[in-house]
């Protein structure tokens, strides 16, 4: 018996087409695809006659476990104190409760809107890779969050990150998406930030850790058939963000447009009256 990942869609009730993905064990890819395709009809009700499916041999386990590795290596490299030359302080960005916090809220959307919460103890492996998912992402997140005083003319600004990505996830909840977009772009440039100092603290190491990461992510990717369906839906979402954000702007510039010819409009009228 082989383990196969199948892609099957067809005609739905109410829906034009839907897509899902599989991994079933079978003896061969056409009894693989059969079954996908049985599976398919019984979820959403539809004929197999109008469903297809295309299959390939995919060994879950192996990948699966590498990707752990990966993920370890990527956690690993987190919790290590990184100086930049002789200087005493320290760069980390090591999973921490507000990484995990925001990790969690992340993740956990995934799990509930694509994944299932019963999927994460189908298995040793999903069990172990919803772990080092979420220390992975925690690290990472730490990365961008940002606690540092700008000074403008002077004057000094303490920015904490932390809060504006609270904000943006809040205010996401209630429907305000491209405000929620601006937020979070402006929380990963200051990431930025740290970006450097990490790059120039850790080095070649930096490499390895991004290299563990990509890699990590790109073998769970292609062992799990939850983050494959998603991709059409973060596809549209990206699309409805960038529509919303550029309507948002435009709005924006005339509104400023009306404002600027208004304040244009009664200075001329107040230097009429001056001459007179």
């Amino acid at each position: 018996m082989t383990e196969y990942m199948v892609h099957a869609r067809g005609e739905v009730t109410k829906v034009d087409e839907e897509r899902h993905t599989y991994i079933i064990t079978a003896n061969s890819q056409e009894e693989a695809a059969l079954l996908a395709k049985n599976a398919f009809s019984e979820m959403y009700g539809s004929s197999p006659e109008n469903i297809t499916a295309s299959s390939s041999m995919v060994n879950r386990d192996l990948k699966g476990w590498i990707a752990v590795i990966l993920f370890s290596i990527a956690i690993f490299l987190s919790f290590i104190k990184w100086y930049v030359g002789d200087s005493s302080e320290a760069t980390e960005f090591k999973p921490d409760l507000i990484g995990g916090i925001f990790a969690t809220l992340f993740y956990g959307a995934y799990v509930i809107r694509f994944k299932g919460v019963n999927e994460l103890f189908h298995s040793i492996l999903d069990t172990t890779l919803f772990v080092v998912n979420i220390l992975t992402l925690s690290g990472l997140i730490n990365i961008l969050l940002v606690s540092k005083n700008f000074s403008v003319l002077g004057i000094n600004f303490p920015i904490e990150t932390t809060y504006i990505l609270m904000v943006a996830i809040i205010i996401s909840w209630f429907g305000l998406k491209s405000v929620s977009g601006f937020c979070l772009i402006f929380v990963i440039l200051l990431g930025m930030l740290n970006v450097v100092t990490l790059n120039q603290a850790m080095g070649l190491m930096g490499i390895l850790y991004i290299l563990s990461v990509t890699l990590g992510v790109l073998l769970y990717v292609s062992i799990e058939p939850s983050v494959i369906d998603a991709v059409p839906y973060f596809y549209r979402s990206f699309e409805k963000q960038s529509r919303w954000v550029k309507s948002d702007i435009s709005s924006l510039q005339e509104k400023t447009t009306t404002v600027g010819k208004q304040l244009l409009k009664k200075s001329k009228r107040g230097k009429g009256k001056a001459k007179r």
